[in-house]
């Protein structure tokens, strides 16, 4: 559009000359080398102009021929240029997609038209880590640490290729010195936590949790949890090499900074407990349980005192679980401490509200309990088949009543940072090292063996009198120890002719056995 004004007022300013020329008629004489000339003053103007316009002409040309070398080698070059840049996409698609003989073979072909250094560096590294040649990767991404615009790519490369290698330390240092390059690399804090996460080294990665808050890679809450996660399981290490005095320094400041993280609260309660400052112990108890209640949380709680009457202990736990009224494991505990009172109806009120949100293992075997205390021996008996095929509930899994409770490993607690420290869930880890395919499933043709063998279910309880503590009762470990009593008896008066029935009915009951152990 601007060019087409330009245009119109050109032409406009040459008509304008024109007239203005015409409207004032004139003659030119000239004489040169015995030459004269003499003709009008337009004439001689158009002369003028169309002499001017050949020579530029002819001077364009001229000028064109002269630097007609110089734009073919361009033209070759950006030809060349265009072909390996298309190369060098296909190669790199080839290696992130781990073909590995294609990926080689384009990139030994993008050499040939590519003369950017940097991306055939990356290209090499990318093509070796796909074919899992890590040391030639290595080699191509320590050629980079010189260049200060792909120095923070290197880094990040010999990061993830020590993590391959295993070098865990190495990665760690790798994205130690990123963060030092750039103050917004997110990928080198979250690399330094995990691997300094992965070593066990908490007081590292405290310092690394630190240091993305600052640099605004992480904050608010899950920063606060995922550093209550962080300093439980310092705690828990001071604790194993028996150092009281910091382990419970560290519990109560991560109890603090997230109330609701049970195995925090437990390990400040044992420290509290060893220390003989009971009133301690209980209030971190009960501050855990009144935001996130646990069954590990009222096992605890029911040791502080051992020395308690059965009636006694019951309202302790009563009183614990009025904390937090609605929570499920608060109405376990209810049902539980009902029935070590023997008020059977007000239990089995409780349960039967629980069973309206779905019946498990844990509500099956209790409801099993309830109608031995009620004198119903034939219902507890169907009871506990349910309790055999019924769901498991995941909240069971890290509670030992004979051990102690998130007795986590430096892995289990690794995930937890990010698990819980994210999204303010609890994991088990126990329960996710459950494997479904490892246990034996329980079916229909386990039934009969089941119905047939829960005959004895009853006989080593005595009506009326509950056994099981805080967080549940015991009557699926006496029905395990029936059938390994029957394995042991089937084995000493089965005859060789029966020997073939017996050993496949056997099998049932060693599955039914192992499932209810691991249950």
């Amino acid at each position: 559009m601007i060019r087409l004004l330009l245009l119109l007022v050109l032409m406009a300013a040459v008509a304008l000359g024109a007239t203005w020329v015409a409207d004032r008629p004139g003659t030119v004489e000239m004489e040169w080398l015995g030459w004269r000339l003499e003709t009008s003053t337009f004439f001689l103007l158009i002369a003028f102009t169309l002499l001017s316009v050949t020579l530029a002409v002819v001077w364009g040309i001229i000028a064109w021929l002269l630097d007609a070398p110089r734009k073919i080698a361009r033209i070759r070059k950006n030809g060349r240029t265009k072909k390996g840049r298309e190369l060098f996409t296909q190669a790199f698609l080839a290696a992130e997609g781990g073909d590995v003989p294609v990926a080689k073979k384009l990139t030994h072909q993008t050499q040939r038209y590519l003369d950017d250094v940097r991306l055939m560096t990356l290209l090499t590294a990318r093509t070796a880590e796909a074919s899992g040649d890590i040391a030639a990767a290595e080699r191509a991404y320590v050629g980079l640490l010189n260049d200060k615009k792909a120095s923070l790519l290197a880094r990040r490369g010999l990061s993830e290729s020590a993590a391959r290698r295993k070098d865990y330390a190495g990665a760690a240092e790798h994205a130690a010195a990123a963060l030092e390059m750039s103050k917004s690399a997110a990928w080198a804090f979250n690399t330094l936590l995990e691997h300094r996460l992965a070593a066990g080294d908490w007081k590292g990665a405290l310092d690394a949790l630190q240091d993305g808050e600052e640099r605004k890679f992480i904050g608010g809450k899950a920063a606060r949890r995922r550093r209550a996660v962080i300093l439980a399981a310092a705690a828990s290490h001071a604790e194993r090499r028996g150092d009281r005095e910091q382990a419970l320094d560290l519990a109560q400041k991560s109890s603090a900074l997230a109330p609701g993280f049970s195995p925090a609260a437990a390990l400040a309660a044992r420290q509290f407990a060893g220390a003989n400052d009971l009133p301690s112990a209980e209030s971190v108890l009960q501050t855990a349980w009144g935001v996130s209640p646990h069954p590990a949380l009222g096992l605890l709680y029911a040791d502080l005192r051992p020395s308690d009457s059965v009636a006694d202990q019951a309202q302790r736990l009563l009183g614990l679980a009025d904390l937090n009224p609605g929570h499920r494991e608060s109405r376990f505990l209810r049902v539980e401490q009902r029935m070590a009172l023997g008020q059977w109806d007000a239990a089995r009120n409780e349960l039967e509200m629980l069973l309206q949100e779905g019946a498990t293992s844990r509500l099956c075997s209790l409801m099993a309990a309830v109608a031995v205390g009620c004198g119903d021996d034939s219902a507890a008996r169907d009871w506990l088949v349910l309790a055999a095929t019924a769901p498991r509930e995941p909240d069971w899994s890290d509670v030992e009543p004979d051990g102690l409770p998130f007795a986590f490993t430096d892995d289990d607690w690794a995930r937890l940072v990010h698990v819980y420290g994210d999204s303010g869930q609890m994991i088990h880890p126990r329960y996710e090292r459950y494997r479904p395919e490892a246990l034996p499933t329980p079916s229909a043709s386990l039934l009969p063996t089941l119905a047939r063998i829960s005959q004895y279910a009853e006989a080593p309880v005595e009506t009326g009198a509950y056994q099981g503590g805080a967080g549940g009762g015991d009557y699926v470990p006496r029905l395990a120890h029936v059938l390994e009593a029957e394995i042991a008896d089937d084995m000493q008066d089965a005859s060789q002719d029966e020997e073939a029935d017996f050993g496949e009915d056997d099998d049932k009951k060693r599955s039914v056995l192992s499932w209810f152990r691991r249950g």
